[in-house]
């Protein structure tokens, strides 16, 4: 945690402190716990990197890792991704999409790009015709009766694709999803 000990309390302990992972060792843990190809957690590492160099602008406690930590980078490599457009575009899903400020986004938008040297399309992967949210909206059209929820009140506007996405790679990955937002954004109708 980062809530400090008092030192009454610490001096009953024999305090060791635990530094950075150091880059290749990062990029072995990705390979053996994530089952992460070599090329996939170099890149993975290697975008890391640069996202700890940018920082982020708003989160000026949050130090190095403000735009990552080693865990997100883990959580990142255990999503995969068969290809390397898929791999960005879960990075992203994952990284940016939890970031209120635009320009934030684009910063690990631009990282991810550049080291995949993929290009993200978001309107294609969140409103897409081929879209995930689509799919799942078209699948629980036929199954309605059995949802309580009548599926032709509900107007798939993009700000509900984006979150069914969203919610949906995070349930898919056994991920905790916390739903921040105003009454009546579309949270509830989300999870129903």
């Amino acid at each position: 945690g980062r809530k400090p000990l008092s030192r009454a309390f610490r001096n009953r302990f024999v305090e060791i402190h635990m530094g950075d992972i150091p880059s290749d060792e990062m990029k072995t843990i990705l390979e053996k716990r994530c089952s992460c190809p070599p090329s996939h957690a170099k890149a993975l590492v290697k975008i890391m990197i640069a996202l700890r160099q940018r920082r982020n602008p708003h989160g000026v406690f949050l130090g190095k890792d403000g735009l990552i930590t080693p865990r997100d980078l883990l959580r990142w490599a255990e999503r995969g991704g068969s290809s390397k457009l898929a791999l960005a575009q879960e990075g992203y899903m994952l990284l940016a999409e939890r970031l209120r400020n635009d320009a934030e986004k684009a910063i690990v938008k631009e990282e991810i790009e550049s080291h995949l040297k993929v290009t993200i399309d978001c309107d294609d992967m969140y409103y897409g015709k081929d879209a995930e949210a689509r799919a799942m909206l078209t699948k629980a059209a036929v199954k309605q009766k059995n949802l309580g929820l009548l599926l032709s009140s509900v107007a798939p506007t993009k700000s509900l694709l984006r979150l069914l996405t969203l919610v949906s790679r995070c349930v898919q990955q056994k991920e905790p999803v916390l739903l921040v937002g105003e009454t009546g954004c579309g949270k509830t109708t989300v999870v129903q």
